[in-house]
């Protein structure tokens, strides 16, 4: 979570947004915790409205959104020249001793591999049926009948057997704790934490708190949760109180982990052209959203640090400016990218916790090259992982990776997961063009 800073109060407190139509022809007012359901309308002008309607109204105050960026940064340029580093990406991977050559080449591979990204945008516009394909379009379902409903139970049982290469020893402790330990917070209740959510401390066994709606998306989020929970209770056994935690860049390591095994069951043992179809996509926008938009993101980043250590004056219109070319690097011509677009940057509190985001994709790509060497069955592949799971902070971050089998120096797994992206779009137009939909 990122920690509450004075972006987080103006945009809490001081922003009202309009109200829309939906599609239903009820007003509705705009606010990011609606944005999902309004994003996922069937009818575009609900898509169109709610997109520009926010950032529109972000667009609004981005003079004094520029003004707390422009401290923000400045903040980190003063205690990274205080405390002797080359830069500011320098002074932020330093605390986990990693080399900047792993951020700018992550940035890099994904760059340079941009292109199917591009295909898959315009293959959701073919499928869609529409002439031009808008940013605002791209979480729209591509076949809105192929929802598929998941009660637990059978999540549960689903998320057990995909988890089996694993070993005996981790699927017990797991169903231990999901079926009579007391792990798990199934069902939504007054005043609960909305979403999931994993939690554990040294001294007690982990917690997952869900909201189940039965969903393929809680399906994955329990496997998720599940996949932090058995990480905390590793470490926790093996490591004494020292050594009890695991840093950030290695936090998402596991539970991606677990969605790639489930992911991987499901797609074996589904024959269903549209529900394969629902899987692919959710695959595809998993990697969109944890690799290249969080790619993207480090690259603005990037950017707005260079600029501003250079002497560049950090304004409005060059932050927006710069936004929408790094949009532009990585969508190409793809999609139309509306004005509002620019302001994007006002919206992502991340960007406050400076070089943050880049951890989501190093820690989605290990777990697509680790899981890939469990599934193939390579030799102590699962030891190893289980190794890792077992470290906690008692080695850096790169190290334990590193004996674990995937080493983020090289641009290797990124080039793997971007390898992987593409073959995933590959699919999906096969099965589109054998449904007849493009």
């Amino acid at each position: 979570q990122c920690p509450y800073n004075t972006n987080e109060a103006f945009r809490n407190s001081d922003i009202k947004f309009p109200s829309i139509k939906n599609e239903n022809g009820v007003d509705v007012s705009i606010s990011e915790a609606r944005m999902r359901v309004l994003s996922e309308s069937p009818v575009q002008q609900v898509r169109r409205d709610a997109a520009l309607g926010l950032l529109g109204t972000y667009g609004q105050y981005k003079n004094t959104a520029a003004q707390l960026m422009t401290g923000n940064i400045a903040g980190d340029i003063f205690y990274a020249q205080a405390r002797g580093y080359a830069s500011c990406l320098h002074a932020s991977l330093d605390q986990d001793n990693i080399d900047t050559t792993v951020f700018l080449n992550l940035i890099e591979t994904v760059k340079q591999n941009a292109g199917p990204l591009q295909r898959y945008v315009d293959l959701r516009r073919r499928a869609l049926g529409l002439d031009s394909i808008h940013l605002y379009d791209m979480a729209v379902p591509v076949i809105a009948e192929t929802r598929m409903k998941v009660p637990y139970e059978e999540a549960v049982a689903n998320v057990k057997t995909a988890l089996a290469p694993l070993g005996k020893d981790y699927v017990a402790v797991m169903s231990q704790g999901v079926e009579s330990g007391g792990w798990v917070d199934v069902y939504e209740n007054q005043g609960k934490y909305q979403g999931m959510y994993s939690w554990s401390s040294y001294q007690s066994h982990p917690y997952v708190l869900c909201n189940w709606s039965d969903t393929m998306d809680d399906a994955f989020g329990l496997a998720h949760e599940l996949g932090h929970a058995m990480h905390s209770w590793h470490t926790h056994k093996h490591q004494p109180y020292v050594y009890g935690q695991y840093t950030l860049f290695v936090a998402e390591v596991a539970s991606t982990f677990n969605e790639a095994l489930l992911m991987d069951y499901l797609l074996k043992k589904e024959k269903d052209p549209a529900k394969r179809l629902y899987l692919i996509n959710q695959y595809i926008d998993n990697i969109r959203g944890t690799v290249i938009t969080q790619v993207m993101w480090a690259d603005f980043e990037l950017r707005m640090h260079r600029a501003a250590e250079a002497g560049e004056p950090l304004t409005a219109e060059t932050l927006s400016d710069m936004y929408m070319q790094t949009l532009r690097d990585y969508y190409g011509t793809s999609a139309a990218v509306d004005s509002q677009y620019a302001y994007t940057w006002i919206r992502i509190p991340h960007f406050y916790r400076n070089f943050y985001v880049y951890k989501y994709a190093t820690g989605f790509i290990a777990a697509e090259a680790l899981s890939q060497k469990v599934l193939k069955g390579e030799k102590d592949a699962r030891e190893k992982y289980i190794n890792f799971l077992s470290s906690g902070s008692s080695d850096y971050s790169l190290e334990l990776l590193k004996n674990a089998g995937v080493n983020l120096t090289s641009p290797v797994p990124a080039e793997a997961t971007m390898k992987k992206f593409g073959e995933l779009v590959d699919e999906m137009e096969k099965l589109l063009k054998q449904m007849k939909r493009i």
